[in-house]
């Protein structure tokens, strides 16, 4: 799953990798990269003007917001500290995620063994909801996911 804030990073990590980065798994170099090598790999570009693409949110003519790809360009300062910072997020995020997958991991082999208990995974994108739910909120009174 890719929110926001990893989909950004990912770019700027695609747009590395004709020059510096040749793991093409953003989970994969942020494992195997500090910030300390991001940061000086990314000092190290000599544009002094970079252009790549982001997600962002953007009203279209009907009144409606929607996420779109779009062209952006930014000096180098700015570049610099937007990438790090997008870097310093995603590697905590891929941590969580593994960590999260670690621990699921040995509650199922834990579970295996107990015939009188279930585990019920249920894994929501934080742009949707349940919509049986929005059915019933009414009734209940509180709000969806």
């Amino acid at each position: 799953m890719l929110v926001p804030k990893t989909s950004e990073f990912c770019f700027t990590a695609k747009l590395f990798e004709a020059t510096w980065c040749t793991n093409t798994s953003p989970d994969n170099f942020s494992e195997t990269t500090t910030v300390e090598e991001f940061r000086d790999k990314v000092t190290s570009i000599q544009e002094q003007q970079i252009c790549f693409k982001q997600w962002k949110r953007v009203k279209c003519d009907d009144g409606k917001f929607r996420t779109k790809l779009l062209d952006v360009d930014q000096n180098k300062e700015e570049f610099m500290e937007t990438a790090v910072c997008e870097f310093e997020v995603f590697k905590e995020h891929a941590r969580k995620v593994t960590e999260q997958y670690q621990a699921f991991k040995q509650m199922k082999m834990s579970l295996a063994e107990k015939k009188d208990h279930v585990l019920v995974q249920m894994d929501f994108a934080e742009n949707y909801g349940i919509k049986e739910w929005k059915r019933y909120k009414v009734r209940i009174g509180t709000k969806s996911q």
